[in-house]
């Protein structure tokens, strides 16, 4: 009983989040805000093009931090540290399957879906196959959010609490209100801009965590000696073995195969790609995507090795220092940060910041996937602009209100285990199927869903395939669109379509 009366007492002790930090958190909510008011209403999304594509006229820069930001939950924020803390830095080498998805994504993916000029990539789906899998894939989608989107909010609101003792259930409200409010008032550019803003903060946070709390532990040379010590810092495993937790294999080859999924196929990253006016400026949108994501890992990593170091001897979760192992970072951070006012604020900012910009992304991105796939193949009455508008803020509003609802997802991975590999476990069982849709309809010149020609087909005398296909789509965009890959294919290919 005294041992935990001691604990408790050290918990609420690093409990030092002061007015100052609360008025920087409170900052970063009202940038937000005034983020969405000004794209909302003062330079209104008059169009549909405007509200999802942001006129089809962004910059690459901006686009490419507002990929990082989505992309960066505050499950990985937290998560990834939490990793390196558990199971040592073998978990580092994934970002040998980053790059190669970089380049299959700029070679393959990229080029067919901007030269097709459409909205939601599910609508590939449709040209390639038919209206059956393009619905598929977006029910698929839709799915993955709902069941995705409450740890995204759950998992940094457990981060406050660890660091204020304010209840999940306060906070949590309040964020993802600020969030619905900016997303369905500003639309894509709202999103991207204050992406823009949170990267920064992101970045801010852990580079502000990872120096001072090196500084503090005793330099670089300390951090690296503890967690040799421990076995924590591991070369490659080449163990072939399927069971092993992580190895080499399915670090490169299984992470090529998980990023292409989520940011080759992926509505919420492509969308993004898209709005972009060339395919160059796409192109380059994805180096530095990588390259960013790349740093901020990182840094996440490595905060997960200082960890370790500076609770070497007092292992948090034994002790309930930290109540859970998403808890561990923001207990580095308090213990690092908490005297000197406005840090912590920072870092708590940087996390939430994390987790808003995934979730004005993918608000986003259900407007058009609900707008194109499951409204327009379905109706055929014309929507008027203004009604356009009213259904893609609707379904932000909506969405937004049903994962408020569906918060207890996160509670329940929090006591079922790791809320970075839930993550990872249920974006790529929602997203595999659909990804496999994706590569069958780049890769295999003659078949339909099933595995053969759609229609009939023939060699011509030169030789080049001609594929009879059904759609409603414009025949020549898609031909050009595959074009662009048939010198890494080494095959030419002509699609055709019944009318």
């Amino acid at each position: 009983m005294g041992a935990t009366g001691e604990v408790n007492e050290m918990v609420h002790h690093m409990q030092k989040f002061s007015w100052v930090d609360y008025v920087v958190f409170v900052f970063m909510l009202a940038i937000s805000a005034v983020v969405g008011v000004y794209w909302g209403f003062m330079k209104k999304q008059t169009t549909q093009n405007d509200y999802l594509l942001g006129g089809r006229n962004m910059k690459v820069i901006p686009v490419a931090m507002s990929l990082v930001a989505s992309f960066v939950s505050g499950i990985t924020l937290l998560g990834s540290p939490t990793e390196v803390y558990m199971h040592g830095t073998q978990y580092a080498y994934i970002m040998g399957g980053i790059f190669l998805m970089s380049i299959v994504m700029t070679q393959v993916y990229l080029p067919v879906f901007h030269e097709l000029k459409i909205t939601s990539n599910y609508e590939y789906l449709s040209m390639r196959f038919d209206n059956r899998v393009r619905l598929f894939g977006s029910v698929l989608f839709a799915f993955t959010l709902i069941g995705w989107l409450p740890i995204v909010i759950y998992v940094p609101a457990l981060a406050f609490n660890q660091v204020t003792g304010v209840d999940i259930h306060i906070i949590t409200p309040i964020v993802c209100l600020v969030c619905i409010f900016y997303t369905s008032a500003g639309g894509l550019q709202a999103v991207v801009w204050t992406d823009v803003i949170q990267i920064t903060a992101m970045f801010g946070a852990m580079a502000l965590v990872a120096i001072k709390g090196t500084l503090d532990v005793g330099g670089i040379a300390v951090v690296w000696q503890r967690n040799m010590d421990s076995g924590r810092i591991e070369l490659p495993n080449w163990d072939p073995s399927p069971l092993a937790r992580h190895t080499i294999w399915n670090l490169v080859i299984g992470g090529l195969i998980y990023w292409l999924q989520a940011n080759s196929v992926n509505q919420t990253m492509v969308q993004r790609y898209l709005a972009l006016p060339t395919l160059r400026g796409a192109k380059w949108a994805v180096v530095l995507f990588c390259i960013g994501i790349s740093v901020l890992y990182c840094f996440c990593l490595y905060c997960g090795l200082l960890i370790y170091a500076r609770f070497h001897d007092c292992d948090p979760l034994q002790t309930k220092l930290a109540k859970a192992k998403d808890q561990l970072l923001p207990l580095l951070v308090m213990d690092v940060l908490g005297n000197i006012p406005g840090l912590p604020g920072v870092f708590v900012a940087g996390i939430f910041s994390a987790a808003l910009s995934s979730l004005s992304t993918s608000l986003n991105s259900m407007s058009a996937v609900v707008l194109e796939d499951f409204y327009k193949p379905f109706h055929r009455k014309q929507l008027s602009d203004r009604q356009t508008a009213w259904l893609m803020r609707g379904v932000v509003v909506l969405l937004g209100v049903v994962c408020l609802f569906c918060f207890r997802i996160g509670i329940y991975c929090r006591e079922n285990g790791h809320n970075s590999a839930v993550d990872y476990d249920l974006r790529s069982n929602d997203h595999g199927p659909p990804a496999w849709c994706f590569f069958y309809g780049h890769f295999n010149a003659v078949g339909g869903f099933n595995g053969r020609a759609s229609g009939r087909h023939n060699r011509t005398s030169n030789d080049v395939l001609v594929v009879p296909h059904r759609s409603d789509g414009n025949c020549s965009r898609l031909y050009l669109a595959s074009s662009q890959i048939a010198d890494y294919r080494r095959l030419y290919i002509q699609l055709y379509y019944f009318r």
